[in-house]
């Protein structure tokens, strides 16, 4: 059977990140969110970590609304919108009134847990304003950081991607340009103006675990900028197909990619700051993708017999020395995410319908898989699912402890209540990978976690 994506995404997703100039579409989105607000009004509860954020969850409303909160549905703050946070004369966060025509979606939290970025769409003069907004985490406290030259999208409902670099200093910012895609560097920090790294489409990236270095796949061309991202940058391999995100090894020594040399399709290693020494390590499919366990020696790699088709087949782990190949699973696969400390895989594949995707984990290597809980996800989620390769090293739906995985969308069935909401519409979910058991947290279409 094909894995019929489109159909439990609600027909948004696209075959790769493409340029969409905003028109009739983008401000039916923006009425659709503008009306659909509510939320929380009253004092909002300081955190308990005021100034770190330890295993919270960020999540969006329907509303276009960013709250976090704990994992069992306590310490809910509201940090945008109707009930945009301010400080109080006790010195505690309340929510104030705020304009409907601010809507934000896609957040991801920095690394040290201090801030949250976010993608803004705001209206000034009848004009839409495309922003890149950092959140203060503790208190709500927003700046706008980058702001678009052109009112685009760079995948349907995304109008940036948004990656953190590890030392929570620099964002990356993908946005729609005149030419295609633009990434850009962004001091998150002393606000200097953002430095555009290269253009074209389509445009995936990857950070490396020091942020000196960043592995950029463009068009067909494979290239790696080094800070400060503004000499010109040498083209390591070229006419690259069936793949999108390089993957650069933890101990930023190696750097993975895929590529068809005489008819066949093959993983390669190669030295990640020049792309030298490049060796065979496993065979895949036309499409394929791949990512480095976090403790490193191995990826896991998905591939499938056909390009351009939605998912993948098969789920292996390979060791970064080729000498062994381990066979995970087969079927309708749709994404992979390493557990942080790389002890647990755990995977996304369809029913037989198509319609549903169902959770599995692997708590061990060669441990027999255990599938856990099938749900439809949310449109927004089904695009962070579809290009997990990329969002996986930038919005974690994994815990920091490895025990527990958050994602957003309907189950035909009630799953036991956090916060006292029904099964209507999209919801964000908590699940146990060891009990198996869902517990439905708030209402909302996107959720990722904390990364400490």
């Amino acid at each position: 059977m094909t894995p019929d994506l489109e159909y439990w995404t609600g027909k948004w997703l696209w075959p790769g990140l493409v340029l969409v100039l905003l028109g009739p579409l983008f401000w039916a989105w923006c009425a659709t969110n503008a009306t659909t607000g509510g939320g929380i009004d009253g004092v909002v509860e300081e955190p308990r970590n005021a100034g770190l954020a330890v295993d919270r969850i960020v999540y969006v409303d329907d509303g276009g609304d960013i709250f976090t909160i704990s994992a069992d549905g306590t310490d809910q703050l509201r940090l945008t919108g109707a009930g945009e946070v301010s400080e109080g004369r006790s010195g505690g966060l309340l929510s104030r009134p705020a304009q409907r025509d601010n809507l934000y979606t896609w957040p991801t939290w920095s690394p040290d847990g201090t801030k949250i970025a976010a993608s803004h769409v705001g209206v000034a003069d009848r004009q839409a304003v495309v922003t890149v907004e950092v959140i203060e985490a503790a208190t709500g406290q927003s700046r706008t950081v980058f702001t678009n030259d052109t009112p685009a999208l760079v995948a349907q409902g995304a109008p940036h991607y948004l990656y953190w670099s590890p030392d929570s200093t620099a964002l990356g910012v993908l946005a729609g340009g005149q030419g295609g895609l633009d990434l850009w560097v962004v001091d998150a920090e002393d606000g200097s103006t953002p430095v555009r790294v290269t253009t074209g489409a389509p445009l995936y990236f990857h950070w490396s675990s020091g942020g000196e270095m960043i592995a950029i796949h463009v068009g067909g061309d494979l290239i790696v900028a080094q800070r400060p991202y503004q000499v010109p940058m040498p083209v390591l391999a070229s006419d690259l197909i069936g793949f999108r995100v390089p993957a650069l090894s933890p101990d930023r020594q190696l750097m993975a990619y895929a590529e068809s040399r005489e008819g066949e399709d093959v993983l390669y290693l190669a030295r990640s700051w020049d792309g030298s020494e490049a060796r065979a390590v496993a065979d895949v499919g036309r499409s394929s993708a791949f990512a480095w366990s976090p403790a490193g020696g191995e990826l896991a790699v998905v591939d499938g017999r056909e390009a351009g088709v939605s998912g993948f087949e098969r789920l292996r782990v390979v060791a970064s020395d080729g000498n062994s190949v381990r066979d995970v699973a087969e079927g309708a696969i749709v994404c992979f995410y390493w557990s942080p400390s790389g002890d647990k895989l755990a995977w996304l594949d369809l029913d037989d319908s198509g319609e549903r995707a169902r959770w599995w984990v692997e708590t061990g290597a060669g441990s027999e898989p255990v599938r856990l809980f099938s749900f439809r996800p949310s449109p927004d989620t089904g695009i962070m699912l579809w290009f997990f390769d990329q969002y996986g090293y930038s919005h974690s739906p994994w815990s920091p402890d490895g025990t527990r995985l958050v994602f957003a969308g309907r189950e035909s069935a009630a799953a036991g209540s956090v916060n006292g909401h029904g099964p209507r519409g999209d919801h964000v979910y908590v699940l146990d990978v060891e009990s198996g058991i869902a517990k439905e947290l708030a209402a909302g279409k996107l959720a990722f976690w904390s990364w400490n």
